[in-house]
């Protein structure tokens, strides 16, 4: 396993779903089509972060080389504390807003 290339991919694919998330909210053409690819749009984001989750890693593993640098492990965590807080907040001021 290559370790920079899992954390690298974990932190786009993280980046990708709040990206996604909050312009489904925000375009509902956009989540009626992401709707539309599967019955859900939640499960159209699962399924796009998985396949971009393991393309990238793929693509990654042959550039990329292996280290023992933590930083993007700490990086992924980092990403999916950030991307949960940023959708928490966007729901939430969508909410009272």
């Amino acid at each position: 396993m290559n370790t920079k290339a899992l954390g690298i991919s974990t932190i786009v694919s993280v980046w990708f779903v709040v990206a996604i998330t909050i312009i489904g909210e925000l375009v509902k053409p956009f989540k009626d089509f992401l709707a539309s690819l599967t019955g859900h749009h939640w499960v159209t984001k699962g399924a796009g972060a998985l396949v971009l989750y393991i393309l990238l890693y793929a693509l990654l593993a042959r550039i990329v080389h292996d280290s023992d640098d933590t930083k993007p492990i700490y990086g992924a965590v980092s990403s999916s504390v950030a991307g949960s807080l940023v959708l928490f907040l966007f729901f939430a001021l969508h909410f009272l807003l």
